[in-house]
């Protein structure tokens, strides 16, 4: 197959798919096989670091790195929904805990936002409970029974 030219890519017979920028390289086999192979080249930036658009020199960004760390350590640290969930619900922490500290100093117009980040964060904490949580066994007489008994206990 001789070298064909169209638009910024440039194909030919030595296997390589040559982009412009040469950012990417990424052989023919690899391309049969669903993208590049090695450690951490198969998936997304974000899920091989989802703290990548954090800035760790400020506290702020210390705060969701420690919040994550701490979800991620009851959940599968290599599962991507896992690692968005965590660090979603880390990132709502940290604004509920801003809007608390804009309300307490004194800015009435912030009661309102805290409350609503406050309740989305523990619903999120919730969530990730859920999902290290794991999955019932039994059949679904077990399964209401068990709940009528959490029922009647509260």
């Amino acid at each position: 197959m001789a070298a064909q030219e169209s638009g910024s890519q440039k194909l030919s017979n030595q296997s390589q798919i040559e982009v412009k920028s040469n950012r990417f390289r990424i052989s023919k086999e690899d391309c049969a096989k669903g993208g590049r192979t090695g450690k951490g080249k198969t998936r997304s930036a974000r899920s091989n670091n989802p703290l990548a658009g954090i800035k760790l020199r400020t506290a702020e960004g210390r705060r969701v790195k420690d919040l994550f760390t701490t979800f991620m350590a009851k959940l599968q640290p290599g599962n991507p929904h896992h690692q968005s969930a965590a660090l979603e619900a880390a990132e709502l922490v940290i604004a509920s805990e801003d809007a608390r500290r804009r309300f307490l100093a004194g800015n009435a117009s912030a009661e309102e936002s805290a409350v609503r980040l406050a309740n989305t964060a523990r619903r999120a904490i919730e969530d990730l409970d859920k999902l290290a949580a794991p999955p019932t066994k039994g059949t679904l007489q077990d399964i209401l029974a068990r709940k009528r008994k959490q029922r009647d206990q509260q």
